[in-house]
């Protein structure tokens, strides 16, 4: 993730290419560093959100090989960015292959069974959060990856 003037990502490429196996010119000065950022916030928010889905399995009784094999097959599991945004909000497309309101359902009904055994979702309660918004941004009946256009409309991220 390079930063800076085309001609001067060209002239550091053979430096870049020296200690990287892919060299992607992502934008003006700085834009390499906040790149890394954002991949390194998205990368430890997901460690953390793994971590408690397999404490939560745990607190559950599940077999841990059991889970790992179920998770690492579904969208959860692979990824959303490689799932299912590329193929809905990214697109243009929030029709609901999933809408927000059953996402809602959903990470509720976790959320009271977590708190049964006594598993802390920390990030499940903000995820609550964010999808009980959908409701009164009127988005609870698009797709659950219009969740990027709600927080896009809470950051007044301009379109």
């Amino acid at each position: 993730m390079a930063g800076g003037d085309t001609e001067d990502v060209a002239r550091a490429r053979p430096l870049f290419e020296a200690l990287a196996d892919t060299i992607v010119h992502v934008g003006p000065r700085g834009s390499g560093i906040r790149l890394k950022l954002v991949n390194n916030y998205m990368g430890m928010v997901g460690m953390v959100m793994t971590a408690e889905a397999l404490m939560f399995a745990a607190k559950l009784g599940l077999d841990r090989a059991t889970v790992v094999k179920v998770l690492s097959t579904t969208a959860a599991g692979r990824g959303q960015l490689n799932t299912n945004y590329p193929h809905k909000v990214l697109a243009g497309d929030v029709t609901p292959d999933f809408p927000l309101r059953m996402g809602y359902k959903d990470i509720h009904l976790a959320m009271n069974l977590a708190a049964s055994v006594g598993a802390p979702l920390g990030l499940g309660g903000y995820a609550r959060e964010m999808f009980a918004l959908a409701k009164s941004w009127g988005r609870e009946e698009q797709d659950c990856t219009a969740m990027l256009l709600l927080l896009e409309d809470l950051a007044q991220v301009p379109r």
